[in-house]
């Protein structure tokens, strides 16, 4: 047999369990050695080292709960971490001392399977036993598998350890028959404390320390409980009691800050979690400090008279009323909900808050009856009273023996310690905290649906997202589940990018950072706690402890946008003179993914220096009516609407007026000129004359050319230009010249009659001086008649020269000092 047993342990590691059973129970028991040795054999083949690792099982966990509310089964979770690679089914093996290990198999969509046992002892179909120690190991049916996870643990016995946690003298210690362990020191005289029993925690508070420390029952270091950021919080509290909420993880503590009574609450994996729950009353002394995490009653105790209760399911929070129970200690009941009460008079009843009905459990007269001894003797009335499954213990800080009795027999009174005196003390059994079923530890995939992540925040950079902490199933009775880690994922819409993959928190928001303004992100939110477990939606995540709850099936990502940021300055500007007052500019037109910002709001700005600001809509702009031969710096700027970039800037000059003609000779009817365009060569096809606004010559393109202009009027003035065609095929003219033909004779008078009268007027005298004289020459038949010299006058009476009913020809000379016209 010691040779099997070495092949065994030396080729298997789940059957090291049946071999450590067969080398303890053969002797005794040699039936169970052959069924063990093919429970080994059953095991090994299931066992099949691999050749290649593709699936494995991870990260096993058991949680035993016992006893339930409203039922007296015993059960144990098993749960585990999905492999990365899909397998059909899992093998589930559970060995227990003195039992025959009990083999599952659980479909491949599962994470877990509930192993259960009764305490009717008839139903021997339930493998576990009270009191045992079991492994459980889990692997895939693939035979690829490499070595399958196990997890060991222990079934709450129906008779756990006579223990409590005292504190004495300074010192919290674990008291056990016959056996004490220092957990840990304080010099803070009797401080508030509470005792995590599932992790065999101690939470307290120092008052030198001014802070709230966790301590491992195995002898650890003291840690804070709250960050540093917390512990500000709390610089002028002083707590007065302390209790641990089991079920979500939670220490509870109330404090006396600036005269008022304060109900605060911490999640033990959360140290930046600390929360002001709600204002209790005026401040006083507080004794005993309880909570129920399935009715969610807080009770505590501000003098002897009776304790107060509050809901905290209910909201706003209320002291729903003082229970008028005199007592020198309470505790409470986690199985039933009840309190257990001592009373002034020495006996301890069982108190139903929310019945306000009281059962007497110890009759403190009878009690000291049978045993000889009076009351005070048996440490009542208690100061402190603790429970486990089946014991009330109690003590009394004047004698600090501590005290127990079986719950159902209260008459033998038995001593667990006589040695110190003990203040106060605690249950530290685990089967005295029960747990609720998993579906109300976890959550399930509606109930996230309904956590409503929301946008609080946003800059061009960033955003800040906050989502509401998933309820609990309306079929829950507790107060609150463990605390859930977050999970966010950050995606780019349009890429479908992870830009922040995997980041936890404990929150209940998120800041994302770094990001590019007026864009939009998807978030995808994951949560999930120790209890997460199978028939939701998961995925898996080792570097957050494996299993992680996803949102719904088909459910949308939550979209988020940043703000409009500063867009990105123009490119590409380029600025083309077109004539001696026009600019064109043009440039690229704005890129959608950096104008940041809504695109059907995209605008440009113009701004030529020292100019009225211009916009346009295009990625180009024409200004007008700029100053003749001047170099001008414009300004371009992209604006969203909201913000404006930083500016683009270019200089430009604009062209030259053509040139004036200059003169260059003239006579009384003509005028020559000349056109020198050389200088604007570059910028010129074609030039021509006009005079007066009349078109004189032909269009040319010789850099100098002269102009002879005839047929004008004597003495009189020409205003003559030069219209000049641009490359840019835009046409200006240049400043005039004005010039005056020479002097001459004077011009012909305009005459006209009227009646006897011959009449004249604004004869032009083609000179700077005025006609000198008239001569009217009369001629009739051919034949002149009469000549007659005139001066200064603009009318001649024919009657004097002429006869009736002949015919004369009329002529009107007028002189100046060059001569007559």
């Amino acid at each position: 047999w010691n040779h099997l047993i070495s092949v065994i342990l030396r080729y298997t590691q789940p059957a090291t369990i049946a071999a450590r059973m067969i080398t303890e129970h053969s002797c005794n028991h040699p039936s169970l050695l052959w069924t063990l040795i093919g429970v080994f054999f059953l095991i090994q083949t299931q066992h099949v080292l691999p050749t290649a690792a593709v699936v494995q099982v991870q990260n096993v966990r058991a949680y035993v709960y016992f006893p339930m509310r409203q039922r007296v089964d015993i059960s144990a979770l098993v749960v585990w971490d999905p492999p990365q690679v899909a397998a059909s089914s899992f093998n589930v093996t559970t060995v227990c001392t003195g039992a025959l290990p009990m083999l599952l198999k659980v479909s491949g969509n599962s994470v877990s399977t509930v192993l259960e046992t009764h305490t009717d002892i008839n139903k021997l179909q339930y493998l576990l036993s009270l009191n045992t120690s079991c492994t459980t190991t889990v692997s895939t049916s693939s035979s690829q598998a490499i070595d399958p996870s196990s997890v060991n643990f222990t079934t709450y016995a129906m008779s756990p350890p006579t223990a409590v946690l005292a504190v004495v003298s300074g010192s919290a210690i674990l008291v056990e028959e016959g056996r004490y362990t220092n957990i840990l020191n304080f010099s803070d005289g009797n401080i508030p404390l509470a005792v995590n029993t599932i992790r065999r925690e101690l939470y307290w508070y120092s008052n030198t320390q001014r802070m709230l420390l966790r301590t491992p029952f195995n002898g650890g270091n003291n840690t804070p409980l709250i960050s540093t950021k917390g512990s500000q919080l709390l610089n002028d509290v002083t707590v007065l009691a302390m209790a641990y909420e089991w079920v979500g993880e939670k220490v509870y503590f109330i404090g006396n800050s600036k005269g008022q009574l304060t109900l605060w609450r911490v999640p033990i994996i959360n140290p930046d979690g600390l929360e002001n729950v709600t204002l209790l009353g005026p401040a006083s002394s507080v004794n005993t400090m309880i909570v129920d995490p399935f009715t969610g009653y807080v009770y505590w105790s501000t003098d002897f008279s009776g304790f107060k209760t509050m809901n905290l399911k209910q909201s706003p929070n209320l002291i729903i009323g003082t229970n008028f129970v005199q007592h020198s200690a309470f505790t409470l009941d986690s199985v039933t909900g009840d309190l257990w009460v001592s009373t002034p008079d020495g006996d301890i009843i069982i108190y139903n808050a929310t019945n306000r009905t009281m059962q007497l459990v110890v009759n403190a007269t009878v009690l000291a009856a049978r045993s000889g001894k009076n009351i005070n003797n048996l440490g009542l009335p208690a100061t402190s009273i603790a429970l486990d499954e089946h014991r009330v213990y109690w003590t009394n800080a004047t004698s600090g023996i501590i005290f127990y009795l079986w719950r159902n027999d209260s008459s033998n009174v038995q001593i667990l310690s006589n040695v110190m005196s003990s203040s106060v003390i605690l249950s530290i059994s685990p089967g005295q905290q029960p747990l609720p079923s998993v579906e109300c530890l976890s959550y399930n995939s509606t109930a996230f649906k309904e956590a409503a992540m929301q946008q609080a925040s946003s800059t061009n950079t960033t955003i800040l997202i906050k989502w509401g902490k998933p309820p609990l199933s309306s079929d829950c009775q507790n107060l609150d589940f463990p605390t859930l880690s977050y999970v966010v994922d950050v995606m780019q819409s349009q890429q479908r990018q992870l830009i922040f993959p995997n980041t936890t928190t404990l929150d209940t928001q998120y800041f994302v950072n770094g990001r590019m303004p007026y864009l939009k992100y998807e978030i995808v939110l994951y949560a999930y706690n120790q209890y997460t477990v199978a028939f939701q939606p998961l995925f898996y995540k080792p570097e957050f402890g494996g299993i992680v709850l996803s949102p719904p099936s088909g459910s949308n990502p939550y979209s988020i946008s940043t703000t409009e940021g500063v867009p990105v300055a123009p490119q590409g500007l380029k600025a083309s003179t077109i004539d001696a007052n026009t600019v064109h500019l043009s440039w690229d037109p704005a890129a959608r993914k950096y104008l940041y910002g809504d695109y059907t709001r995209l605008i440009y700005y113009i701004q030529p220096l020292g100019l009225q600001s211009e916009s346009s809509l295009y990625a180009n702009y024409t200004i007008r009516g700029l100053n003749i031969s001047t170099l001008y710096t414009i300004l371009v700027i992209t604006s969203n609407g909201v913000l404006n970039s930083t500016a683009t800037m270019v200089n430009a000059n604009t062209w030259p007026l053509p040139p004036s003609p200059v003169l260059l000779n003239k006579t009384n009817m003509s005028i020559t000129v000349m056109v020198n365009v050389t200088f604007m060569r570059n910028i010129t096809t074609s030039y021509q004359i006009k005079v007066s606004n009349e078109w004189y010559s032909e269009s040319t393109s010789d850099l100098v050319k002269n102009f002879t202009i005839n047929g004008l009027q004597v003495y009189s003035a020409y205003s003559i230009f030069t219209v000049l065609t641009y490359t840019s095929n835009d046409v200006q003219k240049s400043l005039p010249i004005d010039v005056w033909t020479d002097f001459g004779v004077p011009g012909a008078p305009h005459i006209s009659i009227e009646g006897n009268l011959l009449m004249w007027e604004n004869v032009k005298s083609n000179h700077n001086d005025s006609i000198t004289q008239f001569r009217l020459l009369i001629e009739l038949h051919g034949q002149t008649r009469n000549t007659t010299f005139l001066t200064e006058q603009s009318y001649f009476d024919l009657c004097k020269t002429i006869n009736d009913a002949e015919v004369y020809s009329l002529t009107l000379f007028a002189q100046n000092v060059i001569g007559e016209g």
